[in-house]
């Protein structure tokens, strides 16, 4: 708390110079209460030539009797220490006799003590009391300091939450969601969701979250969305819950689209957008199961609009519209068979230019994997692999399990067929073989010593190549635990970001090395139904030891030889070895 305090102290001294008349510039015509005329004249000749020590009995007597001037210069004087020993409690004392007769100045000072002070739960209270008090006067210091205030009563809200801390956390999260603040909104009903601090009250949390949904917070709408979906604090209403989960998604949160992919495996969520006055949201999903013919690909589309009325903020209309849509990559025109009930004959169909950027003509026509698709053979899986030493292709099991067509795409686009070798379901592990092998690829070198929490660490691979690209993406984080789920030893628990399509890429330490196999994430919906919290950042790694054990007895393959390293730049990392990192496709 000292480090709050000291953090602002240059700040509201240069608030107080601004608000609090210097002594040069006191009002001269304060009224002196029962004292004569050559006691003013005294008082007044000491602020002038800024003797105010040598007069400091006849200051406190004036301050004593009312005079207004004299007791927000004493308050000053022990606020700030000047040639006395700074004393929070008597300057609150002696701004709060000026304060409470209306003085604004001294409102906004006695503000400033409270919040200097902040050793008691009250202070908060009285701190935004007194400078919201002078802010409602257009006292403009005032003003400023609220916002600055509310900034730091989050920020350090937000900060003791993270960490645990929730007693801290929920005192200064409970004034800033008050106001109004929707982070602070988010975080406070979830530590009622779970029971933080707070008795555990489904309600309550429905009631904040609603308040930060009614804001826009995507976050929050996603995990209201979720709380009607169980029947968490209100009545269950799936219809309701999934709604509010695709106005999430429609805002950009990361949770609900992984929810909205979970509930439909076999579509694509190609657009997700909201208009500027977030008040209207089109989601648009793209059936994956995609009909050719005669140079054109057909496909079910499915649009949702939704919109949000100004009278009732919390309820969300929903449309759906259902269209068997044509696209023509060739001549980048697409149209429509079908809407909604509607059939429109093969020759009557009106195609158009397909709108530059549009992301189904994209997803359609230019993904890398819809590239090497054809009508008989479906992409089911895809993942990413990397060369090992041995000459194999490490991957998941996960991602080729069940498959017998499998292909290997580089960084330059090429196209490698493979086998599988090997498999280990009970660690998620597979070993391929190209079936050309190529004999110049530079593997990447394996870690023989244990992974530490706290080591930084970073990935390669092909998240979403059918949303995001063929270009293979780089993330990085930390090793969070030495181990996994439930204190699973053969895992790694990371904070690098992953996605659906990261399954089977390397984990490399600072030094080069591959530590680890990207093997898994939580799952976002069970965690929130048992903690009512989404998990961010929740990754999980097989430790390379156990990959080693799975390549022991097999021939080895000829490779290039990797050189030592002692500490690489990611850059540097993924420039080298780019080519040896590949985007597994799996029909």
């Amino acid at each position: 708390m000292a480090t709050f305090c000291i953090n602002f102290i240059s700040l509201f001294f240069f608030f107080s110079l601004l608000s609090t008349a210097s002594i040069a510039e006191t009002d001269q015509t304060t009224s002196f209460h029962g004292y004569d005329e050559n006691d003013k004249r005294e008082y007044n000749r000491s602020i002038t030539e800024q003797s105010f020590n040598s007069n400091l009995g006849l200051i406190i007597e004036l301050a004593k009797s009312g005079d207004i001037t004299a007791q927000k210069d004493l308050g000053k004087k022990y606020l700030y220490g000047e040639n006395f020993l700074q004393d929070y409690n008597k300057a609150i004392y002696w701004y709060r006799k000026a304060a409470d007769t209306g003085d604004l100045d001294a409102q906004f000072n006695l503000g400033i003590c409270y919040y200097q002070r902040l050793d008691q739960p009250e202070d908060l209270t009285e701190m935004f009391y007194w400078l919201e008090k002078a802010a409602s006067k257009d006292h403009l210091e005032a003003q400023q300091m609220l916002d600055v205030a509310y900034a730091q009563i989050l920020e350090i809200g937000s900060k003791a939450f993270n960490e645990g801390n929730y007693e801290i956390a929920f005192k200064f999260l409970k004034i800033a969601a008050e106001k109004g603040y929707s982070d602070a909104q988010l975080k406070i009903g979830q530590m009622y969701a779970r029971g933080n601090y707070v008795d555990q009250d489904d309600k309550m949390a429905v009631k904040w979250f609603t308040m930060a949904s009614n804001q826009n917070h995507g976050l929050s709408t996603a995990l209201l969305g979720n709380m009607y979906m169980n029947g968490r604090g209100v009545e269950k209403d799936l219809n309701i819950g999934l709604t509010l989960i695709y106005y999430a998604a429609a805002l950009g949160n990361e949770q609900a689209k992984s929810i909205i992919e979970m509930t439909r495996p076999d579509h694509f969520l190609a657009i997700s957008s909201i208009d500027e006055n977030r008040s209207k949201a089109v989601l648009s999903f793209i059936d994956k199961n995609i009909t050719e013919k005669s140079e054109k690909k057909y496909f079910w589309q499915e649009t949702i609009f939704l919109s949000r009325s100004e009278e009732n903020i919390n309820a969300i209309d929903s449309k759906l519209l259902t269209s068997y849509r044509v696209e023509d990559c060739r001549r980048n025109e697409y149209g429509f068979k079908q809407l909604e009930d509607i059939v429109i004959p093969d020759h009557k169909i009106e195609m158009v230019p397909a709108k530059p950027g549009s992301l189904i003509h994209k997803y359609v026509c230019e993904n890398l994997i819809q590239n090497y698709n054809d009508s008989e053979n479906e992409i089911l899986s895809s993942g990413t692999g990397w060369l090992m030493p041995s000459g194999y292709i490490a991957t998941n099991h996960h991602v080729v399990d069940g498959h017998t067509l499998i292909s290997l795409i580089d960084a330059d686009g090429k196209l490698h067929r493979a086998s599988i070798v090997k498999m280990d379901k009970i660690n998620d592990l597979a070993l391929l073989k190209i079936d050309e092998h190529p004999p110049n690829l530079l593997p990447l070198p394996l870690s023989n010593s244990h992974c530490l929490a706290g080591q930084e660490v970073f990935t390669i691979g092909y998240p979403h190549p059918d949303l995001l690209g063929r270009e293979a993406k780089v993330t990085n984080g930390i090793v969070s635990s030495s181990k996994g789920f439930n204190d699973d030893p053969r895992m790694l628990q990371i904070s690098v970001p992953v996605q659906a399509g990261n399954s089977g890429g390397p984990l490399i330490n600072p030094a080069g090395e591959v530590v680890g196999i990207v093997t898994e994430k939580l799952e976002p919906m069970g965690v929130f139904n048992k903690t009512g919290d989404f998990p961010q950042n929740v990754n999980y790694a097989i430790k390379i030891n156990y990959l080693d054990a799975l390549s022991e007895g097999l021939k080895k393959l000829p490779t290039r030889k990797s050189k030592p390293i002692n500490k690489v730049t990611i850059s540097d990392f993924v420039k080298t070895y780019k080519n040896s990192v590949f985007l597994v496709i799996a029909n």
